[in-house]
């Protein structure tokens, strides 16, 4: 009875602060209207409110006595974590606030503001970026010895899961190419034509099925199946956005549901005879897993032992100038608990978690500052130009399930998520220039 009270407090205070910060959001910042899904938004009502909100008092209220991330806590880290991640979204609110007012404000471009777009240069553009989609396939393909799906469909749960991690550093080629360039190109590729094609109207149907068929390939192969969730995801977003929200969408969501969790059953070898047993382990992985490496890094990495994690994210030349290797604390966390992390990959955790391991308890204001001063800048960049606003609104989407509250710290801490987003943006408009280019010299011959 204890436990209930002490739960139904914290679940109080957190659900106070949560729906204040919404709120002073959608008064001061960008509108927090589920209808107006936005980067800060769904971070907030996604990645806080479904991922987060409710590990969090779970971990605090002391309800999850009995798991294994739990036993690994103290109360000491655990106050300090669920100090740190209300005090998170304060200052994060509180900065973006200072950021609309020191530059200017955030807002979604209308759909009225698409340019209509030229046919036949169009179709050059269209046509270009397909054929290296496909020839970047290849070209990976080609690189690994091993797939991880296949494997996993042998029946080999335990190889796939260490391929997987291997994959990304045996790869037979310019490693840059798999690990960054391909991940974020390749469904990239797929959600600009399903924008042109289904949103504008623009006739591209065969070439939308031929990158979208590549997309979920490709996203398959190394077995995880989070980045199929939001590709599928993301395209979800952009229906809603241009068409609005619509009742049948909560039913996509339920089959988004339901198909995650047979990957997840799947990919995890529990059969659905095991019913209670699959609910408890996906229930954990929802609102367990995704908040634990908070409270793990809170008790493995106090402030004085942070000076080995402040270059987190800093690009490799940095790190070679120093004699440091590219640090994680994330993977440190899973040698510490398990010792194989390559078998196990990499635990998902708050952002606060690595603000933590970096700078101890400059983190407080320094996690929250970078990372919400990374989001309004990939807000501003994305819709930079009016004219190029069929690359830009897709492509934030995609961004938008991609960098969030739960991605690790490394990502934001130098601005390096920026530097994704700013390639993929002006490397489609430098194909869309050079695509008309091709078309008027063709047009003059």
């Amino acid at each position: 009875m204890e436990t209930i009270v002490i739960f139904s407090v914290f679940l109080l205070i957190t659900f106070t602060v949560y729906f204040s910060v919404i709120f002073f959001l959608d008064k001061f910042v960008i509108s927090m209207k589920l209808s107006d899904i936005n980067i800060v938004s769904y971070n907030y009502y996604i990645q806080i409110g479904v991922f987060c909100l409710l590990g969090s008092v779970l971990f605090i209220s002391g309800i999850l006595s009995n798991d294994p991330f739990f036993t690994e806590t103290s109360l000491y880290s655990r106050v300090h974590a669920y100090s740190a991640f209300l005090i998170s979204m304060i200052f994060f609110s509180l900065f973006m606030w200072i950021y609309t007012k020191l530059f200017s404000e955030l807002s979604i471009p209308k759909i009225s503001y698409l340019e209509e777009l030229d046919t036949k240069s169009m179709s050059i553009f269209l046509y270009l970026i397909v054929i290296v989609d496909v020839l970047l396939c290849i070209y990976i393909y080609f690189g690994l010895e091993e797939i991880p799906l296949v494997e996993l469909l042998s029946g080999d749960i335990k190889k796939a899961a260490i391929l997987r991690i291997q994959n990304q550093q045996s790869f037979n080629g310019i490693k840059i190419l798999y690990n960054v360039f391909a991940k974020y190109y390749v469904p990239s590729v797929a959600i600009v034509l399903f924008f042109i094609n289904k949103i504008m109207g623009y006739p591209c149907k065969w070439l939308f099925r031929i990158s979208f068929v590549l997309a979920i390939v490709f996203l398959l192969h190394d077995t995880q199946k989070a980045p199929v969730l939001d590709f599928l995801l993301t395209l979800l977003l952009i229906q809603i956005f241009v068409r609005g929200f619509n009742k049948k969408y909560i039913m996509y969501v339920v089959y988004i549901i339901l198909f995650s969790i047979i990957l997840y059953s799947f990919a995890k070898g529990i059969g659905f005879n095991q019913l209670e047993y699959l609910l408890y382990r996906v229930g954990r992985r929802i609102f367990v897993s995704q908040i634990a490496g908070m409270f793990l890094s809170f008790e493995y990495f106090p402030a004085y032992e942070t000076f080995h994690y402040t270059l987190q994210g800093a690009p490799e030349f940095i790190l070679k100038l120093v004699g440091l290797d590219d640090v994680n604390s994330a993977r440190d966390i899973m040698l510490k608990i398990e010792g194989n992390a390559l078998e196990l990959g990499v635990m998902n955790s708050y952002y606060m978690s690595g603000a933590w391991a970096s700078y101890g308890y400059l983190g407080f204001i320094l996690g929250p500052f970078i990372v919400s001063l990374n989001y309004f800048l990939i807000h501003k960049l994305l819709f930079l130009y009016r004219s190029y606003l069929f690359i830009g609104i897709p492509l934030y989407f995609l961004f938008l399930v991609k960098l969030v509250f739960t991605a690790d710290f490394k990502l934001f801490a130098f601005f390096t998520c920026l530097i994704i987003p700013f390639i993929f943006y002006f490397g489609f408009i430098f194909s869309h220039i050079f695509s008309k280019f091709i078309y008027n010299i063709f047009k003059i011959n």
